[in-house]
């Protein structure tokens, strides 16, 4: 009998915990119970051995930015196919924190191409003038899947503090990107009669953009 409670209030007190953990799931300011940050890392080593891929990622996104510290490790640590996984993950939770991290990897030229196109995207999801700098920077990059990606994240969220980056992308050697950078300009502004040439869209910004006002906030 004695070992029955012994049982019982150690599986109540497993269950409390738990409980507790969850609770912290939508809390992103506690820590993780240890409990989940176990459970965190199980997922983040399946990841790496391609187990139950899917699965696995709804769950991180699930928990949130509490699963930051573990996916940050992981994100250092792991090879190129769970890097790309990680940074979806983080993109999705737009977790400001990992900008730095993103940056670097896009910066980075001996990072595997593959990481470095997935975190120009990812940089779409976040805006300051960091990474707008960086992303017009690596939008002429040597590396096609770096242009395209980091040209394609400056649309992703376009507004009046992307307008002066977006102008220099009409000088794009790809017609792709220039006819979505023309696009994406006409539409931001609701100059529809401009010229999809450089020269138009620079001097139209010089003469307006202390008065422009931004009417997609």
């Amino acid at each position: 009998m004695k070992r029955f409670y012994v049982v019982f209030y150690g599986f109540f007190f497993l269950l409390l915990a738990v409980a507790n953990a969850k609770i912290e799931l939508y809390e992103p300011h506690f820590q993780a119970h240890p409990i989940l940050i176990k459970r965190i890392q199980d997922w983040l080593q399946s990841l790496q051995r391609q187990e139950q891929n899917s699965m696995i990622l709804e769950d991180l996104k699930q928990i949130g930015q509490i699963a930051y510290p573990q996916l940050k490790d992981a994100l250092e640590k792991g090879d190129e196919k769970t890097q790309k996984k990680i940074i979806e993950i983080l993109a999705y939770l737009k977790i400001e924190d990992c900008v730095g991290i993103l940056l670097k990897i896009l910066q980075k030229e001996t990072a595997d191409p593959r990481v470095r196109e997935a975190a120009a995207m990812a940089l779409g999801e976040f805006k300051s003038i960091e990474i707008l700098e960086n992303l017009i920077r690596f939008a002429f990059h040597r590396d096609s899947r770096i242009f395209t990606s980091s040209s394609y994240a400056l649309f992703r969220k376009p507004s009046r503090q992307s307008i002066p980056y977006l102008i220099p992308l009409l000088k794009h050697w790809d017609e792709n990107i220039k006819n979505k950078a023309h696009l994406t300009l006409a539409q931001l502004t609701g100059q529809n009669n401009i010229p999809s040439d450089f020269a138009s869209w620079q001097r139209w910004w010089t003469n307006y953009q202390d008065t422009f006002e931004d009417t997609q906030k």
